[in-house]
């Protein structure tokens, strides 16, 4: 089982393996193997800061980090990086784009 959350943003699930469902809110997701869902979120948060997406396997050993991305509202391009949080608290980012 892997869970999946958007920093600062909740998540509408809208569809889950091929079939639309009554829109509910979560703050994270948890899903299974073989599981699919669509979810939509708003992006009304700061625009001059960047948000961590993060997902995890939830059944792994505690050392384990977390997988994350960093979102941002373009064109805004945020002088810092957001600050490091993860499940199993992992204070290590690789920086993969600098603008």
């Amino acid at each position: 089982m892997s869970e999946i959350e958007l920093q600062g943003h909740n998540l509408t699930v809208v569809e889950a393996d091929g079939h639309y469902v009554e829109p509910f809110t979560v703050r994270n997701l948890f899903i299974y193997s073989g599981e699919t869902y669509s979810v939509l979120f708003k992006a009304d948060q700061n625009p001059s800061r960047n948000y961590w997406i993060t997902t995890s396997i939830v059944s792994r050993p505690e050392k384990t980090p977390p997988a994350t991305a960093v979102l941002n509202y373009h064109p805004n391009h945020p002088r810092k990086h957001p600050p490091i949080f993860g499940r199993h608290g992992t204070t290590r980012a690789t920086v993969l784009h600098k603008a």
